[in-house]
């Protein structure tokens, strides 16, 4: 955990540099660590809303994930978690 208890993904997040790295995260990691970051962002939600550091992040949670955290819907083109009916081999 970093300064004021927030873990390392808080941390870097915001930054406008760190926010990039972020974004990799979320593009690179699989399993368990891939759940724990989408768990982890998804929390912070409102926190990204107000940035836009944070809504490059959430862009790139919508694009790997199929939604938005809230959003509810979207297209779900690169899910690649899951084993989806999508998954490439």
């Amino acid at each position: 955990a970093g300064a004021a208890g927030r873990s390392a993904l808080q941390a870097v997040m915001l930054d406008k540099f760190g926010n990039y790295l972020v974004q990799r995260v979320i593009q690179c990691c699989r399993g368990q660590e891939r759940e724990a970051v989408q768990q982890q962002l998804r929390a912070c939600e409102a926190q990204l809303h107000g940035s836009a550091a944070g809504k490059h992040i959430l862009g790139t949670l919508r694009r790997e994930f199929g939604t938005g955290a809230r959003s509810g819907g979207g297209h779900g083109a690169r899910r690649s978690f899951g084993g989806g009916a999508g998954a490439a081999a």
